[in-house]
């Protein structure tokens, strides 16, 4: 077999072989037809036509395997664990022993394919169920999921302010066909919440740069409908339980506080600010039009306490607490996707499908 390290290289062409007698076993051409994934002997003389794979070709190995004009030798305790399309490999009868290795076409395949194939059996790609682990935890830093409430979350940096916007409002769309192609149920709460946070012409209108295309691109019809939905829950949310305090406050009938109406003096000065309060933000429709539920909007927080006595600060921060977390156990069912405890139990499932 030549020594040829680049497909450029000039190719020997092969000598007309002679007919072979009886008592001669048959040679087996690599052109012979063959069903997809079937693995023949090779011929006692190699063809001119291979070409040593560049990385996969090693001094030690102990078998050779052809994909096309490819030739990879390496070792049987490497691809034997493999299975699948190596398995009938070790079942086929093989030539007399000789100086040469046995080597096996495999049919029906690409070089890219067996070389992926062979540089996961000697590790020199991630295990890819650890791989899909690592992305996993990674994800959930940017897009919280389970039953408890975290309003930690981590921030994407290093993005140019250029491509800020764009990333913004193209993210949520990616993640979310992410999630869908690749099975990650417990992260599509997340998505859908930040996709929610878009504007409509973006959700029903598509968005320019959405993928690899420059053109713009559309979401399908369910989604756009599930997304839609979930954005009116969370607005409904922002007023009746995130902000509930406000929202059912009444000074002729209000026994929220009751430190604070023992006092006439800080009892006036509360419910005067919490009124003007409320008024400002029905007119200006801070409570009807917004659906970062999940916001611990401290600046609000801040200037509205610094107003009130402290036992209304405490009871409203209390409120206002308690309502993001009734709103977080109530996310996924906002988007049609169940409870915390079903989207997780259908990743469980999925990550046992993926690793069996």
């Amino acid at each position: 077999m030549p020594d040829t390290t680049t497909k450029q290289s000039k190719r020997r062409s092969e000598p007309p072989s002679e007919e072979p007698s009886p008592s001669k076993r048959r040679k087996t051409s690599v052109n012979e037809p063959a069903s997809a994934g079937e693995v023949s002997p090779r011929s006692t003389s190699a063809p001119s036509e291979f070409l040593k794979d560049a990385k996969y070709y090693l001094a030690d190995g102990d078998i050779e395997v052809c994909s096309e004009a490819t030739v990879f030798r390496i070792h049987k305790t490497k691809i034997r664990p493999l299975g699948g399309l190596f398995s009938t490999i070790f079942e086929i009868p093989q030539p007399p022993s000789s100086e040469e290795l046995p080597r096996l076409p495999l049919f029906g395949t690409e070089p890219n394919d067996v070389r992926y194939l062979v540089a996961y059996a000697y590790g020199d790609i991630y295990d890819l169920i650890s791989l899909r682990r690592e992305a996993i935890t990674t994800l959930k830093f940017l897009l919280p999921c389970g039953p408890k409430y975290t309003p930690a979350s981590a921030a994407i940096t290093g993005v140019p302010k250029s491509a800020q916007s764009l990333l913004m409002r193209t993210l949520p769309f990616e993640v979310i066909r992410l999630c869908q192609e690749y099975d990650l149920p417990a992260l599509l709460p997340m998505a859908f919440y930040h996709a929610a946070q878009l504007p409509i012409a973006d959700i029903v209108g598509g968005i320019y740069g959405l993928g690899s295309s420059e053109e713009k691109q559309h979401s399908a019809a369910d989604l756009i409908i599930k997304i839609v939905t979930g954005r009116d829950q969370l607005k409904l949310a922002y007023r009746n339980v995130r902000l509930r305090y406000l929202n059912e406050f009444n000074p002729d009938n209000w026994t929220d506080s009751e430190k604070c109406r023992g006092d006439d003096n800080k009892w006036d000065h509360c419910t005067i600010y919490i009124t003007k309060t409320l008024r400002q933000f029905n007119r200006d429709g801070f409570m009807d039009a917004r659906t970062d539920v999940l916001d611990p909007m401290p600046q609000v927080r801040r200037k509205l306490c610094a107003h009130l006595c402290s036992s209304c600060a405490d009871n409203f921060n209390l409120s206002l607490e308690g309502g993001i977390a009734s709103i977080w156990k109530r996310l996924p069912h906002y988007f049609d996707l169940g409870t915390w405890e079903r989207v997780t139990e259908d990743q469980r499932a999925a990550d046992r499908l993926y690793e069996d």
